[in-house]
């Protein structure tokens, strides 16, 4: 629900400026700029998920790391990589 309330204000918000104007149906619009969020959420969980992998590893190896600085510069960089914009 959070993401279609967020949806909804950004479109409300348009509208309101006359920013765009729709030229199909609003609701099948509405519909998939919520999709493309969630499947943008699921990149990044995806993503999260890879990077403690590879934390993990790297704590074994070489134990001491200060985890959440290696898991941030890691993830910035599997984002890049994979052309995710955090």
């Amino acid at each position: 629900q959070q993401i279609e309330r967020m949806v909804k204000g950004i479109f409300d918000l348009w509208k309101e400026k006359k920013v765009v104007t729709f030229k199909e149906d609003e609701r099948t619009i509405f519909e998939r700029a919520c999709l493309l969020i969630r499947q943008e959420f699921d990149k990044e969980k995806q993503i999260d998920a890879e990077a403690n992998r590879m934390v993990e590893e790297l704590e074994r190896q070489q134990p001491g790391l200060e985890r959440h600085k290696l898991f941030v510069g890691i993830k910035k960089r599997l984002a890049k990589d994979k052309g995710v914009v955090l």
